[in-house]
C-alpha cells in the first residue's frame, strides 16, 4: 500500500485483516469453484450430490461458476482496488457509492455475498459442514471491517486538489 492511502497505524491493521481475509476468501473460492468446474459431480471435493436434491441445480456447474466468479475474482479485485486504488472506468461506473473507491464497494458486496451464499446454502442442504459458520464468520468480519471507519476513511475519494495529508 502506498502511504497516501494509508491512514494511522489502526486504518493499516484493520486494513492489511481485510485484505487478508478477502484474499483468503478468494483462493479457496478459486479453487473450490475451480475444482466444481472441472468435475461438475462435486466427487473431487467429496460433496455428496444429494445436496443437489432440493436445489434448482442438477450438477455443480452453476454453483461451481457462482463460487468462482462472485466470490472468488471478486474478492482479488477487491484486494487489488484497496491495495492499488487504480481508477477503473467500468468499475467506476458499476460503484453506487461515488464518494467512495469502487474497491470499498466492492469489498462490502463481497461481505454481504458471502454471508447470502452460506445463507442460501444452509437453508437449501442444511447444516452439513463446519465450513458454513466459519465462512459465515468471515463473511461478516468483511462487512464489519470494510463497514469500519478507518476503512472508509482510507478508501474516501478525494478531491483533485485535497493532498492525503488533509483528510
Amino acid at each position: 500500500m502506498t502511504a497516501g492511502n494509508l491512514k494511522p497505524a489502526q486504518s493499516s491493521t484493520v486494513l492489511a485483516v481485510l485484505i487478508s481475509g478477502l484474499g483468503f476468501l478468494s483462493a479457496t473460492a478459486l479453487f473450490g469453484g475451480a475444482m466444481l468446474l472441472a468435475d461438475p459431480s462435486g466427487a473431487n471435493l467429496e460433496i455428496p450430490n444429494a445436496y443437489l436434491r432440493d436445489s434448482p441445480f442438477d450438477d455443480y456447474r452453476v454453483p461451481g461458476a457462482i463460487l468462482f466468479g462472485v466470490l472468488g475474482i471478486g474478492p482479488l479485485l477487491a484486494v487489488y482496488g484497496i491495495w492499488r486504488r487504480p481508477q477503473w472506468r467500468w468499475a467506476n461506473a458499476l460503484n453506487p457509492s461515488k464518494k467512495m473507491h469502487w474497491a470499498w464497494s466492492a469489498s462490502v458486496t463481497v461481505g454481504a455475498a458471502l454471508i447470502v451464499w452460506i445463507a442460501i446454502q444452509v437453508a437449501v442442504i442444511g447444516y452439513a459442514s463446519l465450513l458454513q459458520p466459519l465462512y459465515g464468520i468471515l463473511g461478516l468480519l468483511i462487512l464489519i471491517l470494510s463497514l469500519h471507519r478507518s476503512t472508509r476513511r482510507a478508501l474516501a475519494e478525494r478531491g483533485e486538489d485535497e493532498s492525503p495529508e488533509r483528510k
